[in-house]
């Protein structure tokens, strides 16, 4: 899912081209405010690349979305943004089981 319609519309050409098309589905949404991704929750793992701010406020609804034993994946963030951001997630509840720097860019790997 995107907040950006052009985003899914990208992302669905890019799944038909790769031929997985038939095995993903996009659709347009801030956070998990979409009918079909709310039906099929839990989930076993969330990707989220998006910025700090946002990353923060979504941390009550992936603890929500993630299935027991899942796996959430946070990237999009710099490296010193990485702390406000696992905080966030750790007062959920999150453990943090993987930091990855690349550079200036952080991800997270919690569950």
């Amino acid at each position: 899912s995107d907040n950006d319609p052009i985003a899914t519309v990208i992302a669905r050409q890019n799944a038909i081209l790769n031929q997985v098309g038939a095995r993903v589905t996009t659709v347009t949404a801030a956070g998990l405010a979409h009918p079909r991704l709310r039906a099929r929750q839990p989930y076993d793992l969330i990707l989220a690349n998006i910025l700090a701010a946002p990353l923060v406020r979504l941390a009550p609804a992936f603890m929500r979305a993630l299935a027991p034993g899942g796996v959430l994946v946070l990237s999009g963030l710099l490296v010193e943004q990485s702390r406000e951001v696992l905080g966030a997630y750790r007062s959920q509840g999150f453990r943090c089981r993987a930091k990855l720097a690349r550079g200036e860019w952080m991800t997270l790997v919690l569950s």
